[in-house]
């Protein structure tokens, strides 16, 4: 069986004591089976799922090119969401507002890596840190939309991940591609 990959930025350590806020104070280790461990904190920018060893290397090319075609920028952790329904939603996340850079390395990674991946679905792409997911059967507790200070990081790179299901934390990081100044 394949091992299983994503492309995403590693959270920065200042976001970790606010995802611990919220998964205490909003008790979601009593209504979600998942709580990400504090390193593995991330945000997505391709999930590829299986992928054949013999595919890696030409990935990590594709994306050594992409990284110096894009600069660093800035992003503002500054909201809690979710997906799905308001009454029990299926993922609670930490966000951030619209950011162009952050749009445009997202599309760019898509598109140049769809051949390598085999991809094909819909790129839609909303960026998010998950701090809880996979709802308790019955378990649905009303969660609120709420905004807070903004935490500010630069995004200096990306790395591609491989997933370790049954380890905590279960995120390896094989590859880090840093973007030009």
């Amino acid at each position: 069986m394949s091992a299983h990959y994503f492309i995403g930025i590693k959270a920065p350590a200042a976001i970790r004591p606010i995802a611990a806020s919220f998964q205490t104070q909003l008790d979601l280790l009593d209504t979600y089976k998942v709580l990400p461990h504090e390193e593995d904190l991330h945000m997505t920018l391709l999930f590829i799922g299986a992928l054949p060893n013999s595919h890696i290397t030409p990935l990590k090319k594709i994306l050594s090119s992409l990284s110096v075609q894009h600069e660093k920028f800035q992003l503002e952790i500054n909201h809690l969401a979710y997906f799905g329904s308001p009454k029990g939603p299926r993922v609670v996340y930490l966000g951030t507002d619209d950011s162009a850079p952050l749009s445009s390395l997202q599309q760019v990674i898509y598109s140049q890596c769809q051949n390598i991946t085999g991809r094909t679905d819909a790129n839609r792409f909303t960026p998010h840190i998950t701090i809880a997911k996979k709802i308790k059967p019955a378990a649905g507790k009303p969660i609120v939309k709420e905004e807070f200070t903004g935490v500010p990081f630069q995004v200096d790179g990306f790395s591609l991940f491989t997933i370790h299901p049954e380890q905590s934390p279960k995120y390896e990081e094989i590859g880090y591609f840093e973007l030009t100044t």
